[in-house]
């Protein structure tokens, strides 16, 4: 259990209750992982979703595309709540990193419980997903502009 004013700490979570903050808090866990350490593997089951305490880590397509994520409050493995219902990319460690760690199977076990809690959620995790894709066509707008 991670204690509930923890995950104030991160963004995602500031629009919570105190009782939502407790449900999450109590399926939540502290989870390290070591520098090269290959944390989520692309195509397989969704087994967690991660919320990224300190770390540096990489997001790796399969056809050759990655991104890099650095600090709190990023999240990965958001497979486990929203379609397809597996991994869509492989994780790796770049550094020593730390995460809370929310099981899949409890956490869409609470968010099927707690709809309130889990329709903010899922909105969550889809603002983010498309700041992300925003960022990235930002980001290839530069280069191709660049190349020119």
């Amino acid at each position: 259990m991670v204690p509930p004013e923890e995950l104030t700490k991160y963004d995602i979570f500031l629009e919570f209750a105190p009782g939502e903050l407790a449900e999450l808090a109590m399926i939540a866990e502290m989870v390290k992982a070591g520098e090269g350490e290959v944390i989520i593997q692309e195509g397989t089951p969704p087994s967690t979703f991660y919320v990224i305490d300190q770390g540096n880590i990489m997001v790796v397509f399969g056809d050759g595309r990655a991104l890099t994520l650095h600090g709190a409050g990023e999240i990965i493995g958001w497979s486990a709540l929203i379609y397809p219902i597996r991994y869509t990319a492989s994780v790796v460690c770049l550094t020593d990193s730390t995460f809370v760690a929310f099981p899949a199977g409890k956490l869409l076990g609470l968010v099927q419980h707690n709809k309130a809690l889990g329709t903010k959620l899922k909105q969550r995790i889809l603002q983010r997903v498309v700041n992300r894709m925003h960022f990235i066509a930002d980001t290839v707008k530069q280069n191709l502009n660049g190349e020119r």
